[in-house]
């Protein structure tokens, strides 16, 4: 069973990157925010293996996952 959520992960982590790629070339801002805030909360279950659980941690690194893609989205615009 280990091996199936292992590959689980596996699959939601790359797909939502994958999909994330396609949402910082087309430049829609709603839908990086949502793609980044989905990345962040898939990667904190695994960032939990190694730190403490945090009440609302997920919230907290969701949302600095999503402000770094949307500022990261716009200083590529700018530069």
């Amino acid at each position: 069973m280990a091996y199936v959520l292992l590959a689980v992960r596996g699959f939601i982590i790359v797909g939502l990157v994958s999909w994330q790629t396609m949402n910082l070339q087309r430049g829609s801002a709603v839908r990086i925010a949502i793609g980044s805030f989905g990345i962040g909360l898939a990667w904190y279950s695994n960032v939990l293996a190694t730190i403490a659980d945090v009440p609302y941690g997920w919230f907290a690194y969701s949302i600095g996952s999503m402000l770094g893609a949307l500022v990261g989205w716009k200083v590529h615009q700018w530069v």
